[in-house]
């Protein structure tokens, strides 16, 4: 979730919200949600394809301050994907378009407009994670399937997954991994074979369970910028008592059935997998309030049963034995 703020201190000459923000091509006569304000100097900024529902409270004729809150990003109106449309007028007269960034590029004003103008590419580490899985990209408008999860047993294979702004082309990215006492368990470099806007990768590992069991962390360094996460290695009871706190399992060993009932009620489907001990996923599905799954396919092992709400973005997992 990107928060939008305003560049400056103006009044709200336009407010729109409540319009579909999940759009993925140009079209006609679709609506955005977005914001317009007047400044001071009596130039006009916007602010489009704004998440629905989103939009500051605020309205027309109202004053906002600069770095104030304005909407979230989203792909409402005519777009091809999430983005800020940010643009800035001379006038309110909308005839003669300004350039904030102040370089070679601009051929619309002699002078840029940021007090404080950063480097065109700025590389940074966004995000970082483990999960039983690698994340599972998605169609155009839909939640990523991210598979995060922090708890993992001794030996148990983990993915890790990396999220990257302004990746540059022949840099390396350095990945570390340390067990519950800081000793290095792994490390390994990543050198980027292309320039991207944004950027995700994963990686799949297995340890040794001889490593210090309770809290690793994981760390990427990138440029001057370092990141870490968290993650538990040993006991994973505390995530299986919360799995079952809102499911029902039954493992029934003899007809070779599962049966996985929500507690809740549940008004939106849920994505069920199951995944054996190399990571592969042997079984996958949804379901709203109850599933049987034959388990008579599955050779005798350990598996985990993984769950995940896209609309609440929570995830459950539970290990289980088949016979």
């Amino acid at each position: 979730m990107v928060e939008i703020i305003a560049a400056d201190a103006g009044m709200i000459i336009y407010r729109a919200d409540g319009n579909y923000d999940r759009n993925c091509s140009f079209c006609t006569y679709c609506q955005w949600n977005a914001v317009y304000l007047m400044h001071a100097n009596g130039n006009v900024s916007w602010y489009g394809h704004l998440k629905e529902n989103s939009v500051t409270g605020k309205t027309t004729g109202d004053m906002v301050e600069k770095g104030e809150y304005l909407g979230i990003m989203g792909s409402s109106g005519s777009s091809t994907g999430p983005h800020l449309h940010f643009e800035i007028w001379e006038d309110n007269s909308y005839t003669k378009l300004l350039d904030p960034y102040e370089g070679p590029c601009n051929d619309l004003n002699s002078q840029g407009l940021w007090d404080d103008q950063e480097d065109y590419r700025v590389p940074r580490v966004m995000d970082l994670g483990t999960g039983v899985l690698g994340p599972v990209p998605q169609g155009c408008g839909e939640q990523w399937e991210t598979n995060f999860n922090q708890e993992f047993a001794p030996g148990e294979r983990i993915f890790f997954s990396a999220y990257f702004r302004d990746q540059l082309n022949f840099d390396l990215a350095e990945h570390s991994v340390y067990d519950a006492e800081g000793a290095l368990v792994d490390i390994w470099f990543q050198e980027f074979t292309n320039t991207f806007n944004a950027s995700w990768w994963w990686f799949e590992r297995t340890y040794s369970p001889n490593f210090a069991q309770g809290t690793w962390t994981y760390e990427i360094r990138y440029q001057s910028d370092v990141k870490t996460h968290e993650f538990i290695v040993g006991e994973v009871s505390s995530a299986e008592n919360v799995f079952d706190q809102e499911f029902r399992f039954i493992n029934d060993h003899h007809s070779k059935i599962i049966e996985l009932v929500n507690k809740g009620n549940q008004d939106h489907p849920l994505s069920c997998a199951i995944i054996n001990i190399t990571g592969q996923v042997v079984y996958q599905n949804e379901f709203k309030n109850n599933i049987s799954i034959n388990s008579q396919a599955l050779n005798q092992g350990v598996y985990i049963l993984h769950l995940s709400d896209p609309v609440n973005h929570t995830q459950y997992s539970k290990r289980f034995f088949v016979m």
